[in-house]
C-alpha cells in the first residue's frame, strides 16, 4: 500500500471497532514493511487508535 492510499481509508477504518482497526493496521505493516513513510504512518495511527480506545 502507498501512503495516498493509505490516508485516504485512515478516515474510514477510524469509524472500526478497535479489534477491526488493529487488523488493518497490522495488515498494512506486513505487506507495506519496505516502505518506511507507511510503516511510520500506521503504526502512528494504530498507536492513536488504542489511545482513543483506552482514554
Amino acid at each position: 500500500m502507498k501512503y495516498q492510499e493509505l490516508m485516504k481509508e485512515v478516515e474510514g477504518v477510524g469509524k472500526l471497532k478497535l479489534s477491526e482497526q488493529e487488523n488493518f493496521y497490522r495488515d498494512v505493516l506486513n505487506e507495506s514493511s519496505n516502505d518506511l513513510e507507511v510503516v511510520v504512518a500506521a503504526t502512528f495511527y494504530l498507536g492513536m487508535a488504542y489511545y482513543y480506545y483506552y482514554y
